[in-house]
């Protein structure tokens, strides 16, 4: 007792750390899936991603089943043309003529599996259906601790029989494809293995050639073998280290070759075969890593797939975006022609009256007792200037309850602006819908409709940004031109000669010297002239502030709010396909 606990305890040791491994590299593989599915939504317009999405799917399934079948023995699935001799290779492998002998199930379809239990079997009878299944036990057979063997039906039979080949193969996880020497280039045999073959690590599919023994030698190895090679190579796009060479009717029990077919020369690589199934693969580390290459192998499938989907169309792709770019500029240098004018035309009389009722509160002395007077007719002007005008939500007669409020907003005339970008669509936009096309877009994208919606969405985001830019240079405008060195500058004259004044007539009154009526009507002269002459001075520091800074300034702002709007969504489509390509690219 004593000496077996540390054993049962490194065994469940090792059990479990294999089980945290897979758990990891499946938690790799489905995290790697979500960041692809993501990067291909991102680009909705793209129907070539749709092709995409669903195999992404599948892989998601074919992870699950993984997932699923981990604790299960490796499937070995020998499969290959009517006449390979793969019943005779599977009965060489058991060591045993495989019959009804033990359990059985009814069979019309060729299905045999070698298992050491009742287990073993199960998954595969309960995907495949009990009524084409016979099973085989061999509980004391050496070899089958963590293997299961599958004899297939024929790659080149009837149709029921190649669906329930496809469904067998959907759970192998060994391909062990047989196919004879005097024949081994069937095409449509090896055309209908490869979508499972490429489902697979190059590692997990075993090409051998059977009955070699009944080829000549010199010719088995300087024309059949290496062009069964070439052949695989090209159709399965694998490059097998190692073609098997068998006489599996030399290597089965019970087996004995006619007079006239006495094998031509003793090549057999039989025992090399049952070595690397029986020894190197019956191993539970082989369980686990076998499944886990195989859930990479997968991701690297469809890595593969989306690159040379993104390859095929990259110079289109690459054509639009410089279109796009183009298109872009000139948009933009007709949004910001438009915006300045509007800029220039709202330095009227909302503008004035927003920034005066701005100074109304931040300008102190007599000075800002004008700017306050004259804010106030201002927005009385305003009031009736837009009497018989239709609402517009920027303007608010005595809105200024607050500092960051201003009492008045020029409204954006947005629609000449988009007249302008819209005709230009409408000229350059079908060649770039082509190419789009072309490059796997939706044809929809040709559609006028398409580029109207995003222009209109564009007019109704600049239209919603104009007033919080405005109102934010507005504010900051009047900000500076409050600054209180200017405030000084320009009360310091008229509180000087008030001053000066008072002291002139204090002084008099206690000396007896009393000012005349005519020093006092010249001294309101002096202060009315100095007092408006501040005030004109700050009116044209404010007119020229409109007219050309704050235009300038939010020309600029508004132009860099609305960078990308004539083209974001789809540049966005173009720019998260380039991500996935370098994406695909890097994990290839």
């Amino acid at each position: 007792m004593s000496n077996r606990r540390p054993a049962l305890d490194q065994d469940a040791l090792d059990r479990d750390a294999l089980a945290m491994r897979s758990a990891g590299a499946l938690a790799y593989v489905n995290a790697e899936l979500d960041t692809l599915e993501a990067q291909i939504h991102a680009a909705p317009t793209w129907k070539q991603g749709r092709a995409l999405l669903a195999e992404i799917a599948w892989a998601r399934q074919k992870i699950a089943q993984l997932d699923e079948t981990w604790g299960q023995k490796l499937a070995v699935a020998i499969v290959g043309p009517s006449g390979a001799g793969k019943s005779t290779l599977l009965n060489a492998l058991a060591g045993r003529q495989l019959s009804s002998v033990g359990f059985a199930r009814p069979t019309t379809r060729q299905v045999v599996i070698y298992a050491a239990t009742m287990a073993d079997a199960e998954p595969f009878i309960e995907h495949v259906g009990a009524d084409q299944v016979q099973v085989q036990l061999a509980p004391d057979a050496d070899g089958l601790d963590y293997l299961t063997l599958i004899d297939t039906p024929d790659t080149n039979t009837i149709p029921e029989n190649q669906h329930l080949l496809s469904r067998l193969l959907e759970r192998a996880d060994i391909l062990l494809a047989v196919f004879p020497a005097q024949n081994p280039k069937m095409h449509d045999n090896i055309t209908f293995l490869a979508p499972f073959v490429r489902q697979l690590p190059s590692e997990a599919v075993i090409p051998a050639l059977n009955m070699v023994d009944r080829a000549p030698r010199a010719e088995l190895e300087r024309d059949i073998v290496p062009d069964f090679q070439r052949v695989i190579t090209q159709e399965w796009q694998i490059n097998p280290e190692k073609v098997y060479l068998l006489s599996a009717k030399a290597s089965a029990p019970g087996e004995s070759f006619p007079p006239d077919e006495t094998p031509l020369h003793e090549v057999n690589e039989f025992a090399a075969l049952r070595r690397f199934l029986f020894e190197a693969l019956n191993q539970a580390g082989q369980v686990a890593d076998r499944r886990m290459a195989q859930a990479e192998h997968l991701l690297d499938v469809l890595r593969q797939d989306i690159c040379r989907t993104l390859e095929q169309s990259a110079p289109q792709r690459q054509r639009v975006a410089d279109d796009l770019a183009d298109l872009h500029a000139q948009a933009q240098r007709t949004l910001a022609q438009a915006m300045s004018a509007q800029a220039g035309r709202g330095s009227g009389l909302d503008a004035h009256a927003a920034l005066y009722g701005m100074f109304a509160q931040r300008w102190w002395g007599p000075v800002g007792w004008l700017l306050a007077l004259w804010g106030v007719i201002l927005r009385v002007g305003g009031f009736f200037s837009h009497l018989g005008r239709p609402a517009n939500p920027l303007t608010a007669i005595w809105g200024a309850e607050t500092e960051k409020r201003p009492a008045m907003l020029p409204a954006p005339q947005s629609r000449p602006w988009f007249n302008a970008i819209e005709r230009l669509y409408a000229e350059q936009w079908p060649p770039i819908a082509d190419t789009l096309v072309q490059a796997g877009f939706d044809p929809r994208v040709r559609e006028t409709a398409f580029w109207e919606q995003q222009t209109r969405a564009s007019e109704e985001q600049v239209r919603g940004q104009w007033a919080a830019i405005y109102e934010e240079h507005l504010a900051r405008l009047a900000g500076t031109l409050s600054a209180w060195p200017l405030q000084l500058l320009f009360n310091l004259p008229v509180i000087g000669i008030a001053v000066w004044i008072g002291a002139e007539t204090v002084l008099g009154f206690f000396t007896g010297n009393y000012l005349p009526a005519d020093y006092f009507r010249s001294a309101a002269i002096v202060i009315a002239i100095v007092w408006a002459l501040a005030f004109v001075i700050v009116q044209v520091i404010v007119s020229i502030a409109l007219r050309h800074t704050l235009r300038r300034r939010i020309t600029q702002a508004l132009a860099e709010a609305t960078a990308g709007l004539m083209v974001g969504p789809l540049q966005g489509e173009l720019d998260a396909l380039e991500a996935l390509a370098q994406s695909c690219a890097r994990g290839a």
